[in-house]
Order: structure tokens, then sequence, then C-alpha cells
């Protein structure tokens, strides 16, 4: 007696080799299919583009400034402390050293924001793109 001719082999080619078939064409055709290059997290708000396009878009207000608060009292009490205990005239010195820093401090923050968005986008760029001597295939013979 042969397999197919079993109880089993009944079994196995009428129940489990389609339901296996199936399975291997599914996976097939998952793979097959073109895979986003990115996924995008599921709370992005609908007028997103329009805002960043806008110039209206302020991701920071969505943070949670707690501890800026704090820091901004903290550093409000000191001024008050210094402009007490300073005269007008080193006052004066004291807001334009301030004003300096605080220029300072900008321009350093657009740079490193500015080298951040173009690292940024030249790793998506690299991961999205095959390098000149990599071939399509991946390495894989056909």
């Amino acid at each position: 007696m042969q397999f197919y001719e079993t109880q089993m082999g009944h079994q196995f080619f009428n129940q489990q080799l389609p339901a296996l078939t199936s399975a291997l064409q599914r996976i097939a055709g998952t793979l097959e299919r073109p895979v986003a290059a990115l996924r995008l997290p599921v709370d992005v708000p609908p007028n997103y583009l329009k805002d960043l396009f806008y110039g209206n878009l302020e991701p920071d207000q969505q943070l949670n400034s707690t501890a800026i608060r704090q820091d901004t009292k903290e550093v409000i009490a000191l001024q008050d402390q210094l402009r007490e205990r300073l005269s007008a005239e080193d006052w004066a010195l004291v807001e334009a050293l301030q004003q300096r820093l605080q220029y300072r401090s900008t321009k350093e923050t657009e740079k490193a924001f500015q080298t951040g968005f173009c690292t940024a986008t030249q790793m998506l760029a690299a991961g999205l793109s095959l390098t000149a001597d990599e071939p399509e295939n991946g390495g894989q013979e056909t």
C-alpha cells in the first residue's frame, strides 16, 4: 500500500498540502509587494505638511516644558538679585553681555539644526538608494 492510499495520506494530500500551498502563496505574495521605505508615526496631525509649508509648524509647543519654566523662574530670580546689587551702568553691561550670549547661542543652534538636518537627509538618501558598487539583487545570484 502506498502512502497516498492510507488514511494519513488522504489527510495529507487533501487537507495539509493545500493549506501549506496556500500559506506559501500568501508568503510569496507578501514578499513580492513593495515595502514602504519608512513608516510614519500614527499621531501625525492632519495639517502637518500645510503647517510646515506655511511656516506654522512648531513641534516644540507639544513638548512638556515644566522644566524650562522652572529654569526661567530661577534665571529671573538671579537677575533680580543681580540688578539690586549692581549700578545702572554695570547692569547695562550685564544686559549687553546677555544679549550677545543669546545671539551667539542662537547662531550655534541654527548651525546645529542645519548640520543635523543635512545629516539626516543624507542618511535617508543613503538608506533609500543603492551604492554604485552594490548589485541591484543584493549580491544574490539568480
